[in-house]
């Protein structure tokens, strides 16, 4: 029964015509402010302690992954990390048997080791053209915002050299 119709429903108030097996979804309605608001992400600064603590977590997690790598045997185990201190410890063995040849060894790992750092630290480094072009972009950004400067006058430049200089360095 309904409010309007106050009889029971029979068939000849049912539009059999008009029923189909599709069923249909009113649009929804979209505020384009509300929408607009959701897709703003609000900036926010993390504490120095914050940015500490989450890149401790990184490196940790980051760690935990290799071993786990290595356990499951995806990735190969790290050589000890052998120094002319410690060989002696590690390499126990072969240190007893020929002591000489394993510290010419060491010394090998230890020098490779050394060259490995530093063909990733020039890798890294940028060629004049990008140290360049990494200056000008810095100026320009520098520039951009805001140039300030001080005027100051001096009367006579000439009695202190003290000064003279003081002035020269500053406009350098």
């Amino acid at each position: 029964m309904t409010r309007f119709n106050p009889g029971p429903i029979t068939e000849k108030d049912i539009f059999m015509d008009r029923l189909t097996h599709f069923v249909q979804h009113p649009v929804p309605l979209v505020n384009e402010r509300v929408k607009a608001d959701e897709k703003m992400t609000v900036p926010f600064v993390l504490t120095a302690a914050e940015k500490k603590k989450l890149r401790r977590k990184k490196r940790l997690q980051k760690e935990k992954d290799k071993q786990e790598k290595v356990q499951l045997g995806l990735a190969p185990a790290p050589l000890p990390r052998v120094t002319m201190s410690n060989f002696m410890k590690v390499m126990a063995k072969e240190a007893v048997q020929d002591p000489t040849a394993c510290e010419r060894k060491v010394q090998q790992i230890v020098t490779s080791r050394v060259n490995a750092h530093l063909q990733r630290n020039e890798s890294g480094k940028l060629n004049k053209d990008q140290r360049e072009a990494k200056m000008k972009r810095k100026h320009d950004r520098d520039t951009a915002n805001e140039c300030q400067l001080c005027v100051f006058r001096v009367s006579n430049v000439a009695l202190q050299s003290q000064l003279r200089f003081k002035v020269d360095m500053n406009a350098q």
